[in-house]
């Protein structure tokens, strides 16, 4: 499942420190240039893959900034590399705390190889998404928080002393001789049911601002730039002691049936067309899923649902079902020869009801997102809303007229294949009459071994005659001069050639088928960390 994520960030220097050492990455659109003490950004996407991490870099004089940078660059530069070894959600935590151990390699061979910076590390905390999960990663004190159903939960939990929360007991930059250098990753993943709120920051957020107050804003400010712009300004004014990073993601699914459903079902349309084409009649290739379902039913399972979650979990089921629907539908139209008049009219009205029910679909879908965006109602309200949705829409009564006009198209096509057998018979039944050339109503020319006794009229002799190896799709035969030739898919016939004195005549049948079918700007700080 594809997700919507709005994000807002904020990276202020504080009101004590002298440069801004924290520094983020988000899905790689961004990466601070550490030279900037105030950073902003904000952004939308969808994806079904996203990766939003905040690092707290320390160490003194630039050192921190420095660390911090080689850390979300690594990110960025191996963002796609890493996340494509992903496929799976048993996949997360292996190759996360892999790659972020080589981060952290990268960041302590830079202090072996450069003495002014041999104190330098950074912490990470990052939130990866993956179809409908999330996980939170953590080295170090900086913070993941969800906000939901106005719960705040903290995700992470600090690596700090028991004796002095701000001395790191792991960090990005240390050497594996001091203890454990490798990240949480939250083993159970994060559920993504309806939108969630999620908060990246740094200590300079939590040391000034207690959870509570992070929660009443959060709750507060339903824009997450207004949001982010709020924590950042009480922090300050609870003293901004040190560097503030503000990162808000709101996460929220992309119904499945918002993705344009293009890619058509080849195999199934060449089957149906041979099918079509070899007069075999029309079959129904596709089973319709959305007719069989009760909207009784679903309204009241619905309306017993045990949380909103369920409620749309049930209607986007509803709707994915019709939209398949629909697809199958436009698929059908597209094996249809449309060589005849009356198929042609009749798969348009076909073609006019998909429309229709395409229509109410969209129609439905707004509907139902304007009900669940709606900040104003309570679940209950929400669930009673889509209960009525479901009982309103016109979603089956299109259905079922496209049922209608696909047994209507289903009939013509049947005449017509009908019209082409009994059009194929006659045009056989000439054919053979040609070619038997007065022989009185026979059928066919006695065979014998490879030569045949003429019966024709001749003057003065009797002609022998060689026959000829015969084709499908054609059938020909000459008399006395003259030629006459007939094609026919179904049929085939000998070539008989007779004329005044002896004579020898070939004929030769020949048929072929051809079928076909965001870059870093340079800074001072390239060439660090493995570059």
């Amino acid at each position: 499942m594809k997700i919507r994520y709005k994000y807002s960030l904020i990276s202020d220097v504080g009101n004590l420190r002298k440069n801004n050492e924290d520094n983020f990455f988000v899905f790689g659109e961004e990466n601070r240039n550490p030279k900037n003490n105030i950073y902003s950004c904000n952004g939308e996407f969808v994806n079904e893959k996203a990766f939003f991490c905040v690092c707290d870099g320390m160490g003194g004089h630039s050192a921190g900034e420095v660390a911090s940078y080689i850390a979300t660059h690594q990110v960025q530069k191996n963002y796609n590399s890493i996340t494509d070894k992903i496929k799976f959600e048993k996949d997360v935590s292996n190759v996360m705390k892999s790659f972020i151990s080589s981060i952290n390699d990268s960041i302590y061979n830079t202090t072996e190889e450069k003495p002014e910076l041999k104190s330098m590390g950074t912490t990470l905390t990052g939130i990866y998404f993956l179809k409908d999960g999330a996980y939170a990663i953590n080295i170090g004190d900086s913070r993941v928080y969800e906000l939901e159903n106005e719960k705040l939960q903290q995700l992470t939990i600090d690596h700090t002393d028991a004796d002095n929360k701000h001395a790191l007991t792991r960090f990005l930059g240390m050497s594996y001789q001091y203890g454990n250098v490798y990240p949480d990753v939250s083993a159970k993943k994060i559920n993504l049911g309806l939108k969630k709120r999620f908060l990246l920051c740094s200590d300079g957020l939590t040391d000034m601002v207690d959870d509570s107050m992070i929660r009443d804003i959060l709750i507060e400010e339903k824009n997450n730039i207004n949001a982010a712009n709020k924590l950042v300004e009480t922090a300050k004014k609870n003293g901004g002691r040190d560097n503030i990073t503000v990162l808000i993601v709101d996460a929220e699914p992309v119904n499945k049936f918002n993705a344009v459903l293009k890619n058509k079902l080849t195999i199934c349309i060449i089957i149906a067309a041979v099918l079509i084409g070899a007069g075999l009649g029309c079959f129904n290739v596709y089973r319709s899923q959305t007719s069989g379902i009760s909207l009784n039913d679903l309204s009241n399972d619905i309306k017993n649902a045990k949380d909103l979650s369920e409620a749309c979990e049930k209607m986007n089921q509803y709707i994915d079902n019709a939209i398949n629907n629909a697809k199958s539908y436009d698929d059908y139209t597209n094996t249809v020869d449309e060589s005849d008049n009356n198929v042609a009219g009749k798969n348009k009205e076909f073609k006019d009801a998909i429309q229709a029910l395409n229509v109410s679909i969209e129609d439905v879908k707004k509907k139902y997102d304007d009900i669940v965006n709606n900040s104003e109602s309570d679940e209950q309200t929400k669930k009673n809303d889509i209960t009525n949705l479901i009982n309103s829409n016109d979603i089956q009564k299109n259905i079922d007229l496209c049922e209608g006009k696909k047994a209507e198209l289903n009939n013509a096509l049947d005449d017509w294949h009908k019209r082409n057998e009994e059009a194929n018979r006659h045009s056989q039944s000439q054919s053979q009459s040609q070619s038997n050339n007065g022989n009185k109503g026979d059928s066919q020319a006695p065979v014998k071994n490879s030569t045949t006794s003429s019966g024709s009229s001749s003057s003065n002799s009797s002609g022998s005659v060689k026959q000829s190896t015969s084709g499908s799709r054609s059938n020909g035969s000459t008399s006395n001069n003259n030629t006459s030739t007939h094609k026919n898919n179904t049929s085939s016939e000998n070539g008989a050639s007779s004329d005044i004195g002896t004579s020898v005549s070939e004929s030769e049948d020949t048929s072929g088928d051809s079928q076909t079918e965001q870059s870093i700007g340079k800074s001072s700080y390239d060439g660090l960390g493995g570059e």
